[in-house]
């Protein structure tokens, strides 16, 4: 059984971290009183077809495929989201069905996170502690400040930057890349 679970608008900044601000980053936040925090750790395994990029991703407790699309190459911080939930599925069911659709496997990352989700009197928004590693290459930290799906974009924004200042983040370490584009050297297709 598949279950569409939403098409909206996905609004995140990314940071480029490094091993050291790990621990540092994870009890800053925690220093905030985050209302949740969960840890998780999975893979992410990214195919294509055409122009389409999939990312399926499955761990313990989830299972979905994902399609991101940009609004703007100038910025990955607002993006259209669509996912499916595959809970229901066992994964060599899952990797049938796309490959009889004719994708293809590009890549594939491993993610472990720290996720805390923090309210303000602005709205809620979710800081993501993580690191990445992928074959043949070096693990990658980053932090992401997203904001809860629902608010308006300048809400979104207002959110964000509240965030970054009360983590220290600065701004030039914004990322303008995807997890995609980083580990596939591809851009992300924009949306229609």
């Amino acid at each position: 059984m598949f279950i569409i679970k939403s098409e909206i608008l996905e609004i995140e900044r990314k940071y480029s971290s490094y091993k050291g601000e790990w621990g540092i980053f994870i009890d800053l936040v925690r220093s905030k009183s985050p209302h949740r925090e969960l840890e998780v750790d999975g893979p992410d395994t990214y195919y294509q077809k055409d122009n389409v990029i999939l990312r399926w991703r499955m761990g313990p407790d989830i299972s979905e495929l994902t399609i991101k699309s940009r609004y703007s190459l100038s910025t990955s911080l607002i993006r259209e989201e669509s996912e499916i939930s595959l809970s229901n599925n066992k994964p060599r069911h899952v990797m049938t069905f796309l490959n009889r659709l004719g994708f293809k496997k590009l890549f594939r990352i491993r993610k472990n996170c720290h996720m805390f989700w923090i309210k303000n009197d602005i709205g809620e928004a979710c800081i993501v502690i993580y690191k990445v590693t992928s074959r043949n290459q070096e693990e990658k930290y980053f932090i992401e400040i997203e904001a809860k799906k629902g608010l308006s974009i300048a809400e979104s924004k207002e959110l964000i930057r509240y965030w970054e200042k009360e983590l220290n983040l600065p701004t030039h370490r914004r990322m303008n890349q995807t997890l995609f584009e980083i580990y596939s050297g591809q851009i992300t297709r924009l949306v229609d």
